[in-house]
C-alpha cells in the first residue's frame, strides 16, 4: 500500500461515522445526505483497514490475486462516481500499475495446449492449473482486462493521465495474445481478415466458457467506446451480447440465423424466459447446467452494459430485473437473503451451504440503476453493513468475501448520487 494514501485514508477516517436521524428511515429522500457521509467514512475505514493489513503482492504470481483485483478496482470506481473524489481513480492506478509491472516481469513462453507449439514471450499471470499453456490463464487475462478498462474509462473521462497505458496494455497484452495464439493463421492474410470481420476468431480463440466470453465483451465495449480500432470491438460487444443474452425458446433451441457463425455457437447460448416470474433463465458449459447466482453476475453486468449501449432493449433487461426481483431475492426469508441459484433453487453450491453464495454485489447489483425497488435493497444493504450487517443471512458471502462489504457501501453511495438526479451510468 501507498503509505502517502493509506495515511490519508486513515486520517479523513479517524472520526465516528455520521448517525441518521432517529426521524427518518434510513434511506427515505430526506437522510441521503447524511446517509452518503456515513456510506463515504465507512468505505474510507474498511478500506484503509484492509490495506494496511494487505501483504506484499506479486499479481503475477500470487495465485488468484489478479482475480480478485477486479472488484477491488470496482468499489473504488464506485466511490470515484460518488464522490468525485479522484484519489480513488488515482490510487486504483497505482494497482494497476503495479499488477502490469508484475505481469511484464513474470513474462514466459506461451503454449499452444493444442499443439504444444510455443507462440512467443508474453507477459503472465501465473496460474498452475493451466500449465499446458505455460502458466498464462485466459481467465486471468480477461478477468484483469475488465477491472483495468472500468479504471481506464474512468480516468480519460476525469482526464488523468495514464488510461492509454492501460488500454495498450489490455490490447497489446492480452487481446492479441489470445486471438493469435494459432500458428496456422497468416495475421496478415484475406482469410486471417475474415475471421476477424466475423467475429469468428473471438469464437474459436476466446474459450467458449459464457464468463469468460461475457466479460470479453464488456473489454470489447470500453475499447470501442475510447476509440480503438486494431480490431471491430463493436461489432465483436454485439455478436457476443446477443449470443449470451437473446431469448431462445428452450435450453435446447439451435441458433440458426446466421449460417457462417452457426457451427461456432455454443450449446449454452442465451436465455429462456419463466414464464410464471417474468425472469429467465440461463444454462452454462457444455452441460446445460443452470448457473448459479454467483457465477451469473458476469451475464447480468454484460447485460446493463449492453442495455446502456443500447445493444439489447429494455424488455429484455427487465427480464434480469425480475430474475433477481422474483427469483433470487428471498424477501420471506430474514435478513438479506439470496438463493443460490437463477432459477430460484437455494441448493448447496460446493462447500456453500443454501443462501451463501447468493453473490449479488459484483453484476446483479447494477440491477439496482434501473428500479426503484432493487435501488432501495441495495442502499439499504450498504446502510447495514456500516453497522457490520446484522442483517445479513448468516455466512452469506456478500458480508464475508474479500471487498464484498466494501463494493456493496460502494455502490450504495454512488445509487444516492442517482437519488440527487445525476443518474448513473456504467462503467
Amino acid at each position: 500500500m501507498n503509505k502517502i494514501v493509506l495515511t490519508l485514508l486513515l486520517v479523513q477516517s479517524a472520526y465516528a461515522l455520521t448517525e441518521l436521524s432517529s426521524n427518518y428511515s434510513p434511506i427515505v429522500s430526506e437522510e441521503n445526505d447524511l446517509l452518503k457521509k456515513r456510506l463515504v467514512q465507512s468505505f474510507d475505514l474498511k478500506y484503509a483497514i484492509y490495506s494496511s493489513q494487505r501483504k506484499q503482492i506479486n499479481y503475477a504470481t500470487s495465485q488468484a490475486e489478479i482475480y480478485y483485483l477486479k472488484r477491488e478496482l470496482q468499489g473504488l470506481v464506485d466511490m470515484w462516481y460518488a464522490t468525485n473524489n479522484k484519489k480513488y481513480l488515482e490510487y486504483a492506478y497505482v494497482l494497476i500499475q503495479k499488477a502490469m509491472n508484475d505481469a511484464i516481469s513474470n513474462s514466459t513462453e506461451l503454449i499452444n495446449s493444442a499443439r504444444g507449439t510455443k507462440r512467443g514471450i508474453w507477459p503472465c499471470f501465473f496460474h498452475k492449473a493451466v500449465m499446458r499453456t505455460g502458466g498464462h490463464s485466459q481467465l486471468y487475462d480477461i478477468q484483469a482486462g475488465i477491472g483495468f478498462m472500468i479504471v481506464a474509462r474512468a480516468m480519460e473521462k476525469e482526464k488523468l493521465a495514464g488510461w492509454e497505458n492501460i488500454v495498450s496494455f489490455v490490447e497489446n497484452f492480452l487481446v492479441d495474445k489470445w486471438l493469435w495464439i494459432d500458428e496456422k493463421i497468416d495475421i496478415n492474410s484475406k482469410d486471417a481478415q475474415v475471421m476477424v470481420d466475423s467475429g469468428i476468431i473471438v469464437l474459436k480463440y476466446i474459450e467458449a466458457a459464457r464468463d469468460k466470453r461475457e466479460q470479453f465483451a464488456s473489454i470489447c465495449m470500453d475499447l470501442a467506446i475510447l476509440g480503438k480500432r486494431n480490431y471491430p470491438y463493436g461489432k465483436w460487444a454485439n455478436l457476443l451480447s446477443h449470443m449470451y443474452l437473446d431469448v431462445k425458446q428452450d435450453k435446447l433451441d439451435l441458433y440458426a440465423e446466421d449460417a457462417t457463425l452457426e457451427k461456432y455457437y455454443p450449446k449454452d447460448w442465451g436465455t429462456v424466459v419463466n414464464k410464471e416470474t417474468g425472469g429467465l433463465v440461463w444454462y452454462w458449459t457444455k452441460d446445460l447446467i443452470i448457473e448459479d447466482t454467483s457465477h451469473a453476475n458476469r451475464t447480468v453486468w454484460l447485460a446493463a452494459r449492453a442495455y446502456d449501449e443500447g445493444i439489447i432493449d429494455e424488455n429484455l433487461l427487465n427480464g434480469f430485473v425480475n430474475t433477481l426481483k422474483k427469483q433470487i431475492w428471498k424477501k420471506e426469508k430474514d435478513g438479506f437473503y439470496f438463493g443460490n441459484y437463477i432459477d430460484g433453487r437455494d441448493d448447496s453450491v460446493g462447500k456453500t451451504k443454501p443462501g451463501q453464495r447468493g453473490n449479488v454485489w459484483f453484476g446483479w447489483h447494477r440491477l439496482a440503476a434501473y428500479d426503484e425497488e432493487l435501488e432501495d435493497l441495495f442502499v439499504s444493504m450498504a446502510y447495514d453493513l456500516t453497522n457490520e450487517g446484522h442483517l445479513f443471512a448468516d455466512g452469506t458471502l456478500n458480508k464475508s468475501k474479500r471487498m464484498a462489504p466494501m463494493c456493496l457501501i460502494a455502490w450504495g453511495a454512488r445509487l444516492l448520487c442517482k437519488k440527487e438526479g445525476g443518474g448513473i451510468q456504467f462503467p
